[in-house]
């Protein structure tokens, strides 16, 4: 992979943008040390960190090594890590800190504690990682059938405690926005498009929205899980009925699973933002472990689950791998078209600045024109400074004024124009 998520924190010389629209604090901070490392590095601690969570929340539930592995292998897999990972120095600092709070709760530090400490930390990094939390603790319950009045206040507890830690992640990283920025509060990005409720409509209206978007992510789910034909469903109806009888023993883990599917959503009801589906990690996990995973020792269930998670691991991996494919080849594709213009290398000159537009009939058209998306192949490039012309800014001005020309070159529809101030400025034509 050579080019990364457009807004990965190593395409950008100040990330103080993410602080404002999304509390970032953490990401703001680390960000010149995270810059340091190189993207394939952060993929591989990223990837094996997340990979140690997901074996620590699964050796909880079931106890056995060799079936955590297997969960823990397709849990890692699943479509929002697959999608998040083309930003793995941006999430790295996430998963380290999951890590962390994994092993405060393996060395029974008070759920409260871990909630809070939680929330400040997360509610800084990549705030959707925060609703894996109460999975932590799924091994740490204490379920009797004779005692159920005393689970149902344990299990409502910790949903009480999961809510004030998001919460007060939410109060530390508005403070820290406004000390460092000035700005009151979070404000999220124009593209997100959020919808704030003011009254009873406009909540109804923010339920209706965020229940559409459950139903279509549900359905994006099936597709990129799922096989097609009737077998992979009856398999899955068959290990479900063969685990009722353990139903009401496993009540309070179907209790904290359906929290942890349900959360985000219920989360983005006040603002009612675009959902992405790089976003739901926390939904996939606990469909996944809600729905394949046999906690008893029972052999005909643990071995049907086994078998539906390697099928569904594989239909991951393929789902999973097609994305990155098809992100991979298009950015490559413009990388190479506008690395041909180039007489030489990006990095002998001052700055690159892109001018003009791609005919929309091409399906790269998005990424030559997106001055966001374009960022990432420029800088890839080995461009000292990138300048988008299309985007009105103080230094477009500039350069518009300083343009004169020494020399020009043409690639097909891309030309070069090389300044006095030697800068290289790129014009994408139509047609």
């Amino acid at each position: 992979m050579k080019v990364f998520g457009h807004d990965e924190v190593h395409y950008y010389t100040d990330f103080t943008f993410k602080l404002k629209e999304e509390g970032r604090w953490a990401n703001y901070f680390l960000h010149k040390l995270l810059r340091h490392i190189p993207l394939q590095t952060h993929v591989i601690l990223f990837l094996s960190s997340l990979w140690g969570v997901f074996y620590y929340i699964s050796k909880n539930l079931t106890k056995e090594s060799w079936y955590s592995i297997i969960i823990a292998s397709v849990l890692l897999i699943e479509t929002p890590n697959a999608y998040q990972s083309l930003w793995p120095a941006t999430v790295l600092p996430t998963t380290i800190s999951l890590l962390l709070l994994a092993w405060m709760a393996q060395k029974d530090i008070s759920y409260k504690v871990i909630y809070l400490v939680g929330g400040v930390l997360l509610f800084g990094m990549m705030q959707n990682y925060y609703f894996l939390l109460p999975l932590l603790f799924l091994g740490h319950y204490k379920f009797d059938k004779t005692s159920i009045n005393s689970t149902i206040p344990l299990v409502t507890t910790h949903l009480l405690f999961w809510i004030t830690g998001a919460v007060s992640g939410l109060v530390v990283a508005s403070l820290i926005v406004y000390i460092h920025t000035g700005q009151a509060g979070i404000i999220p990005a124009e593209w997100r498009l959020i919808m704030p409720a003011h009254d009873i409509s406009t909540l109804l209206r923010n339920i209706i929205y965020v229940f559409q978007n459950l139903t279509e992510q549900l359905v994006v789910f099936w597709k990129n899980s799922a096989s097609n034909g009737f077998l992979y469903p009856l398999l899955l109806i068959i290990f479900t009925f063969a685990r009722l009888k353990n139903s009401f023993s496993n009540l309070y883990i179907s209790i904290i699973l359906s929290a942890v599917f349900l959360s985000f959503f219920i989360f983005s009801i006040p603002l009612a933002p675009i959902i992405q589906t790089r976003s739901l990690v926390a939904f996939s996990s606990s469909l996944i472990l809600l729905f394949f995973i046999e906690s008893k020792q029972l052999l005909f269930p643990r071995w049907l689950s086994v078998f539906l998670l390697l099928w569904t691991g594989l239909n991951l991996s393929i789902s999973g791998r097609s994305y990155l494919y098809e992100h991979k080849t298009q950015s490559e594709f413009v990388l190479n078209k506008i690395e041909a213009a180039f007489s030489h290398h990006p990095a002998n000159y001052t700055a690159v600045a892109v001018f003009g537009h791609v005919d929309n009939k091409y399906k790269e058209a998005f990424l030559f024109n997106n001055p966001e998306r374009l960022r990432p192949i420029i800088l890839t490039l080995g461009a000292n400074h990138f300048i988008d012309g299309r985007v009105d800014t103080q230094q477009k001005s500039l350069l518009t004024e300083a343009v004169n020309i020494d020399t020009t070159s043409a690639n097909n529809k891309i030309k070069l124009f090389v300044t006095k101030k030697n800068v290289a400025v790129i014009l994408l034509e139509k047609n």
